[in-house]
């Protein structure tokens, strides 16, 4: 028998951020696809919506904690710290 989430359920489900999607967005910013500004933009955007993926909640609220601070004059964003950050969120970068 099928069970049916209530509409409120659904939709949360469809706006969580999870691991992949904050990989995504940074690795599309390691690629030069979208520039800080458009990450920095993003990721304040999904730190307020909140709703993180379920079990890893700490690793993807640490690296939108993390990206949110790169505005910051005292914050860079290093290709080593990307790279760190897929790795905290269990991706490798090659």
């Amino acid at each position: 028998m099928r069970s049916f989430r209530s509409t409120k359920s659904i939709k949360k489900l469809n706006n969580m951020i999870t691991r992949k999607i904050v990989a995504a967005r940074l690795l599309a910013y390691m690629k030069h696809s979208i520039s800080i500004s458009g990450l920095i933009e993003w990721t304040e955007k999904s730190i307020m919506e909140g709703g993180f993926e379920t079990g890893f909640e700490a690793p993807v609220r640490n690296t939108l904690g993390r990206l949110g601070a790169v505005d910051a004059a005292s914050f860079g964003l290093l290709w080593e710290d990307c790279e760190q950050l897929m790795e905290s969120l269990g991706y490798q970068v090659r």
